[in-house]
């Protein structure tokens, strides 16, 4: 390249920025190219038995996947990590029981404390779920004859009360999920049922609880399908 270019004609000017917007076209494309062969090269390196067909017993050079622990900050690139928080979880400011720990007595003269004034209070809580049991409520109709005009009146049952005995609604609701979503199959569930509630229930009954859930949101499926159809941004790109 000629350095002296105030000496150099409008023409020799115009091809010398030609020349420099030619070198520069091929300098990005050959940027670009290197960007995308250090791409393949990061995609090679990271694949592993847990995310591609590659078997386990190709990996004993490479670094194990570190195991969660409360007491380890864990590196996991997956998504939930971005809103996991992590430490100890926190006293709530309203428990649903208090039990004082009283001080009656000096634990070294033995003096009577019960009308001494609190001068501090040490709180722990324990947080623990309902003991599995279950409930059962008896709806009884009465039945009237009416002094007037003799006529029988008998009380209206709920409609979702359709037979002498049934199962409603929260075990229908947690089988239908247990089932669909923790895939267990029939049988696992009545092992379910019966280790932590003692409730005795039929594969036929589970069954039924999947056919009426799915006979209610059916009619909700097609307005969902119908929706997603007619909405202008499904399967919109967004940069």
């Amino acid at each position: 390249m000629n350095n002296n270019l105030h000496k150099n004609s409008k023409n020799e000017l115009i091809d010398e920025i030609l020349k420099l917007r030619e070198i520069e076209k091929r300098l990005i494309e050959e940027n670009e190219e290197l960007q995308q062969e250090i791409k393949d090269l990061e995609w090679k390196l990271n694949i592993n038995s847990s995310n591609s067909s590659k078997p386990s017993s190709t990996e004993t050079l490479q670094k194990k996947t570190q195991i969660c622990n409360s007491r380890v900050r864990w590196q996991n690139p997956r998504w939930w990590v971005k809103w996991h928080i992590w430490g100890n979880h926190k006293q709530y400011e309203n428990p649903d029981f208090v039990e004082i720990l009283e001080v009656k007595h000096c634990e070294k003269c033995n003096f009577d404390l019960e009308k001494v004034p609190t001068s501090k209070e040490t709180k722990r809580q324990v947080l623990d779920i309902p003991k599995p049991v279950f409930t059962v409520t008896e709806y009884q109709g009465q039945e009237k004859m009416c002094p007037c005009c003799n006529h029988l009146n008998k009380a209206k049952f709920p409609v979702w009360i359709e037979q002498e005995f049934q199962f409603w609604p929260n075990i229908q609701t947690s089988s239908v999920y247990l089932y669909n979503y923790q895939h267990p199959s029939f049988e696992r569930l009545q092992e379910y049922f019966m280790e932590m509630f003692w409730l005795k229930i039929s594969q036929t009954t589970l069954m039924n609880f999947n056919k009426k859930s799915f006979n209610t949101l059916e009619e909700f499926e097609k307005q969902l399908k119908q929706a997603l159809i007619l909405n202008n941004i499904l399967n919109t790109k967004i940069a």
